[in-house]
């Protein structure tokens, strides 16, 4: 997973609050996760909390 550059987290830590706040006046507080991941095309390094790898609960379970 490619490291963002300062530059790279400040625009996407303002796009994500874009959509948090653009949901939260919706019916769908929670809908930005969903515009987030389609917005990443499938590039993890735009999803602050994955880490590129399952949760190691999730592949014991």
């Amino acid at each position: 997973m490619r490291t963002l550059s300062e530059e790279e987290i400040a625009e996407l830590r303002s796009r994500i609050l874009s959509m948090a706040r653009k949901a939260e006046t919706g019916k769908d507080p929670l809908g930005w996760f969903e515009d987030l991941y389609e917005s990443s095309n499938g590039n993890e390094s735009m999803i602050p909390w994955s880490s590129g790898e399952a949760h190691q609960f999730l592949i014991e379970w």
